[in-house]
């Protein structure tokens, strides 16, 4: 068996349950899917219909929703599916001209062959997320002040583990301010801090105002500059006094190394 996972996708979901599931069944397909109840935010994929037997009887676009048709297991983009039947398809398809099976969605495929093959949709409560656009990595991210998002991602039994690396103590001093928000180690926090999730190694100098924003390793942000709405990434350094400031519907992103 292979599982596939779309790329942009970030979960920390385990597989054990849904590969035991789908041997059971003997199934050629096993769908990962989510209860539109449960969903955290709109998506635009595909949703499908079961039988009392966990089998998938039907696959339609999420328009459907629109035109009244409501159905509640929601795809996505996880499955499993048998080795074989994968590279069939794989051969199937390059010998009518596709040089690979990117050119025909995969789901596609499957949805065609509903009536032939055994497809099967296996259920996860695990946090999942998309990420396709700036705004997308911004709002994510920011779901990490929320702490039962924290807890189910870095402290539950799938946690997710980061990268470790041994720094010192982040050191505030009598004029930082902080407020709901994620600090990492080795930082310099002489400001003010509010809703924003700071990396590695940042210097925040006295009177600086930090608010809804993502700042990435070894900034340094100099006295009195404003950032609200914001990405930077590694290693920009802003002036004193300057003020940058985008939106919640649009995020300010300053690339690596700029100096403002």
């Amino acid at each position: 068996m292979l599982s596939l996972v779309e790329g942009i996708k970030f979960f920390n979901i385990n597989f054990k349950l849904a590969l035991e599931f789908h041997n059971d069944k003997r199934a050629d397909v096993t769908l990962i899917y989510k209860d539109m109840d449960h969903l955290v935010e709109p998506t635009d994929e595909m949703n499908f219909e079961l039988d009392n037997d966990q089998k998938v009887t039907n696959i339609c676009d999420i328009e459907d929703l629109g035109r009244g048709k409501l159905i509640q297991p929601h795809l996505v983009c996880m499955f499993i599916i048998r080795r074989e039947l994968l590279l069939n398809i794989i051969e199937k398809y390059s010998s009518i001209g596709c040089s690979s099976i990117g050119c025909i969605d995969l789901i596609n495929i499957i949805m065609e062959n509903i009536g032939i093959l055994k497809i099967y949709g296996r259920p996860t409560c695990t946090l999942i997320g998309a990420i396709r656009t700036v705004k997308d990595y911004f709002d994510r991210s920011m779901k990490l002040l929320d702490l039962e998002v924290r807890g189910k991602l870095w402290l539950g039994q799938d946690r997710i583990h980061t990268k470790i690396r041994d720094n010192p103590p982040t050191q505030y001093t009598s004029q930082a301010k902080v407020s709901n928000s994620l600090i990492a180690s080795g930082c310099s926090i002489s400001g003010t801090v509010e809703n924003s999730i700071i990396f590695r190694e940042v210097i925040l100098e006295q009177g600086c105002q930090i608010k809804n924003s993502i700042i990435l390793p070894e900034c340094h942000i100099q006295e009195n500059a404003q950032i609200e709405y914001a990405i930077l990434d590694k290693s920009v350094k802003v002036n004193g006094e300057n003020v940058l400031k985008g939106s919640l519907n649009n995020p300010l992103v300053v690339l690596k190394r700029t100096v403002i």
